[in-house]
């Protein structure tokens, strides 16, 4: 194997925990207590040594205070976000990278669809219909989730947007 497809290769390792790792914080928070090590590894399709290694990350790495009841895991807390501003630019930026990713799990889709609601909330109403009209031709759903991360990578073209 060539020096840079073992380098690519790599970069698509570190990737593919990235978002599995994301995805573990993602379900721990909105499920507590529901998740073990076990059913994790079995959601993820991988052993339970490598999910201890993620939780490990999780607690040491990211600094998020991780607990196990005896059935799952669980966060005493989570982090408060800041309140932000946008520009415009950014503002629409945003809204199409949430709309294209509702394509992708890792995010909570009922979570997901109030994050696209509050940023549509924040223009003018009559641009909500053209930002939607503009976003429609992303996709909504993965087509087939990816064996082991339960996702589907896929590649967005987007024609005649500007």
């Amino acid at each position: 194997m060539s020096k840079s497809n073992s380098l690519s290769g790599q970069r698509d390792d570190q990737f593919l925990r990235t978002a599995r790792v994301l995805e573990i914080v993602q379900q721990i928070a909105v499920a507590p207590g529901r998740w073990s090590r076990r059913s994790l590894a079995e959601h993820h399709e991988i052993s339970e040594r490598m999910i201890q290694k993620d939780l490990e990350l999780i607690r040491y790495r990211l600094g998020l205070k991780l607990e196990h009841n005896g059935e799952g895991y669980a966060f005493p807390r989570l982090p408060h976000l800041p309140t932000t501003s946008y520009s415009f630019s950014e503002a629409v930026a945003l809204l199409t990278a949430a709309r294209a990713d509702q394509a992708l799990p890792g995010v909570n889709s009922d979570e997901l669809a109030a994050a696209i609601a509050r940023l549509e909330s924040i223009f003018p109403n009559e641009l909500v219909p053209v930002l939607r009209e503009a976003t429609e031709q992303l996709p909504h759903k993965a087509v087939k989730p990816h064996r082991r991360l339960g996702w589907t990578p896929l590649v967005i073209q987007q024609k005649g947007m500007y």
